[in-house]
């Protein structure tokens, strides 16, 4: 009677866990982002100026936000999320650049091996190319508590609200 109902049954806990396992990746995007651009105020303008210094390109001004070792990037957390998940599966990377600035920069991760004295190592990089003449920015949704009252892009978490007008009546017969 309901064993031909179990598969649709299982298909159905199965896309609930992947609902759920998005929302969990979701909620580490404020850490990650946060992460990303700890150190991004004191050294980003000044690697940005020397890139564009040393580029032979329109396309070339490149710098390396934050640099993971595969440790970090690997490790996972209480509900079995990595940072290679939280980086590749969200929309943080465009909210970074949203942060930098809407429309002038790209972000991406880009693995790498750093060569010390003796020592190979992979590392994962993140990394926000300029665009001097601009490009559409990306438009996530802001995620802020007081996103209501958001118009266009928001400083703290990179996303963008368009704040819907309030409603005139101006004619008594529309009502």
């Amino acid at each position: 009677m309901f064993a031909d109902k179990i598969d649709a049954l299982r298909s159905l806990v199965a896309q609930r866990n992947r609902v759920l396992h998005q929302n969990r990746l979701d909620s580490r995007r404020w850490s990650v982002r946060r992460d990303v651009m700890r150190d991004a105020k004191d050294t980003f303008l000044p690697a940005l100026e020397a890139a564009i210094a040393k580029s032979h390109s329109d396309y070339g001004h490149t710098v390396i936000l934050r640099t993971y070792s595969v440790d970090e990037w690997e490790e996972t957390d209480a509900d079995d999320i990595s940072l290679s998940e939280v980086l590749e599966k969200t929309d943080v990377l465009q909210r970074v650049a949203n942060c930098l600035a809407q429309g002038f920069f790209k972000c991406h991760v880009q693995s790498t091996v750093a060569r010390q004295p003796g020592i190979r190592v992979r590392v994962y990089q993140v990394i926000a190319r300029f665009y001097a003449d601009g490009v559409e920015a990306e438009k996530p949704s802001c995620t802020c508590v007081c996103s209501y009252l958001t118009d266009g892009f928001c400083d703290v978490c990179g996303g963008h609200n368009v704040r819907a007008p309030a409603q005139q009546i101006n004619n008594p017969e529309d009502i």
